[in-house]
């Protein structure tokens, strides 16, 4: 029974995305990977790599991303990780928009949230280089919470990881010393 409404939720945002969104864009690239090297190799570490996948870069040279579910706006580091591998191959990026599609209900028109390129990709810069000064720490250090928390994360609970409250967690850990 889920798998056919799962099924039937993946038709309709399809063909809504397809009637709405795609009409308006030329795509030029559709799942394309992208590379960005935070820190060449040399002799005390390995290279650092900033990869992902992005869904849509058009002819008018912006990237779209499409998201379902609830509508959250904190695409920023998602979208100058991108950013910052197309300018790796040469690319210019003149714009950024995540398309959110509701899941579920009555059929409804995309929002599309505009972000600006400069901030996305230097955040996505400051963040990728503190994320090897953190594993640096670590690998120096041995601590664990070398790894600055995400505040805007909410994976850090017993739903989402498996670790979570086990001798693994330095959370956990500090929460089972209390009681």
């Amino acid at each position: 029974k889920s798998f056919d409404m799962a099924a039937a939720l993946i038709k309709q945002q399809s063909r809504l995305y397809a009637v709405k969104v795609l009409p308006k864009i030329y795509p030029r690239l559709i799942e394309h990977k992208v590379r960005y090297v935070i820190t060449p190799e040399t002799d005390e570490h390995p290279a650092y790599h900033l990869v992902g996948t992005l869904d849509i870069f058009d002819d008018a040279k912006f990237l779209h991303d499409a998201k379902s579910g609830s509508r959250n706006r904190n695409h920023m580091y998602q979208f100058g990780g991108y950013i910052l591998g197309l300018q790796a191959d040469g690319e210019q990026v003149e714009g950024t928009q995540s398309i959110w599609l509701k899941r579920g209900g009555k059929p409804q028109d995309p929002v599309i949230d505009p972000y600006p390129v400069r901030a996305c990709r230097d955040a996505a810069f400051a963040m990728a280089h503190q994320i090897v000064a953190d594993h640096k720490l670590f690998m120096r250090t041995g601590n664990e919470w070398a790894f600055r928390a995400d505040g805007n994360n909410n994976l850090c609970s017993k739903k989402y990881c498996s670790s979570h409250g086990t001798p693994a967690c330095a959370l956990g850990r500090d929460k089972q010393e209390e009681e």
